[in-house]
């Protein structure tokens, strides 16, 4: 673990790093870390807020050791090139350090789970160059306890290959699954690793049905569900199409759900009984209204809900809470003089309104939301600029009162019943074509450089 530094300051505390060039194995190195804010009247719960750099972005989170949160994301490092970012914060905000890992071409980190050994295993996406231009490789790393770089390789195969969803299985194996894009068409694939990254199992699913944008969740057995935004569509329809395989990695169902009016989903969940918890948007263009539809194990809907009230622009997040239910976050606006609202939507495991809230001010979307061991929630957002954008993570209490930085305000939210309808669709599975490869193209482990971030505003 690194051993913090503090600079002592005001309220606005600022933190610089020197730049360091390492190899893969240092990616954790000795940064000064911020200490809480001074005026500890305003904390009257465990609430703190982070402004990341600008041209920063958090794309997954998972909850480290003593309530900490590890980060996965984006860095730009100058206009046309990215490198993943790993970061870690305390669970008083206390930035413990963090890194971008790339090969300075256009590199992210988009997922992150942790693993049995209590380390990481974060996956994103490599650009290569190839004969017929560019191609992007699914890029998968496994970091220790302390962040350390164990192994990372790509893996090719033909056309631009994104990771949907990772996870480690009762076996100590890991999964990751995503979809391909080749001449026009789309594909969902399956790798399942060994614990060094090499290749057990891969899997191909051809379905005319499904798009590039595609979501995906992982079961505890190593069954998976594939969503996606259905072609064809029209103004008036969005299907949606679902692929369901097995623990043999096998398709189990294959179903598109139709009558839901650009019902587009946006995050999905595995639930107990073997089905799936999905969210998205609905509604022609802009207001999107909010929805929310759970499955049995064979793809039957058991409930399906869209949210009345004022409308959200922006396709929510979602994430389960720990008392069974569900929430749910958007923002109200997108404008650049910081008046859009942020608003949360707790709906309990029945998919019925539990409450809802929205915070004036609050100039943030949403986009990854963590449900952590004591009760407190972690919110990762992004601020819209006219320049870009910036990331910014926040801690609130149980209550998620965040009252240290915005004050809630009452949001009115109803129901009605969605008209979902489906039917079976067909599905081809064959064997994948995906080669391990490091950023050479050969076979042998990756070395690539790593430099330290360098300014965190705390606020």
């Amino acid at each position: 673990m690194i051993t913090p530094n503090s600079i002592m300051g005001p309220c606005l505390i600022i933190l610089l790093c020197q730049p360091a060039v390492m190899d893969a194995q240092s990616v954790d190195s000795s940064l000064e870390v911020s200490p809480q804010l001074a005026d500890k009247s305003r904390l009257s719960t465990v609430t703190w807020g982070l402004g990341l750099d600008w041209d920063v972005g958090i794309a997954a989170m998972v909850e480290g050791p003593s309530g900490s949160v590890v980060l996965a994301g984006t860095v730009y490092t100058n206009a046309r090139s990215t490198d993943g970012l790993i970061m870690q914060v305390s669970s008083a905000g206390q930035t413990l350090g963090t890194a971008h890992i790339g090969r300075s071409d256009q590199d992210n980190l988009y997922q992150l789970i942790r693993t049995s050994d209590g380390g990481y295993l974060a996956a994103g996406s490599m650009r290569s160059v190839v004969a017929t231009g560019y191609v992007h490789d699914p890029w998968i790393l496994k970091l220790d306890r302390q962040l350390l770089v164990q192994w990372q390789y790509i893996y090719r195969t033909a056309g631009d290959a994104w990771v949907a969803a990772l996870a480690q299985l009762s076996d100590g194996k890991y999964q990751v699954v995503g979809t391909r894009t080749e001449n026009g068409a789309t594909h969902s694939w399956l790798l399942r690793l060994d614990k060094t990254g090499g290749i057990r199992i891969q899997k191909e699913y051809a379905c005319e049905k499904m798009s590039t944008l595609a979501r995906a969740a992982i079961f505890p057995d190593g069954g998976c569900i594939y969503l996606s935004t259905s072609w064809p569509y029209d103004d008036k329809n969005h299907p949606v199409a679902a692929i369901r395989t097995d623990a043999a990695c096998d398709v189990a169902w294959a179903k598109e759900y139709t009558g839901g009016n650009h019902c587009e989903p946006e995050d999905v969940f595995p639930t107990a009984s073997g089905g799936f918890a999905c969210t998205g948007g609905g509604g022609a263009y802009t207001p999107r209204k909010w929805w929310f539809v759970e499955t049995d194990a064979r793809g039957a809907i058991l409930r399906q809900y869209q949210y009345t009230g004022e409308d959200p622009l922006t396709r929510p997040s979602f994430c389960p809470a720990t008392d069974g239910g569900w929430l749910m976050g958007g923002v109200y606006d997108i404008v650049f003089d910081g008046t859009d609202n942020l608003r949360l939507l707790k709906i309990k495991a029945d998919g019925k309104p539990d409450w809802a809230k929205y915070f004036v001010g609050a100039a943030e979307q949403p986009r990854q939301m963590l449900p952590m061991k004591s009760g407190a929630w972690t919110i990762g957002t992004f601020q819209a600029s006219i320049d870009g954008g910036r990331a910014g993570l926040y801690r609130f209490s149980s209550s998620l009162d965040p009252c240290a930085i915005y004050e809630p305000q009452s949001w009115t939210v109803g129901t009605k019943k969605l008209k979902l309808k489906s039917r079976a669709i067909d599905v081809t599975a064959t064997d994948g074509a995906f080669q391990r490869l490091d950023a050479n193209g050969t076979t042998s482990a990756m070395t690539l450089e790593t430099e330290d971030m360098c300014v965190w505003n705390r606020r």
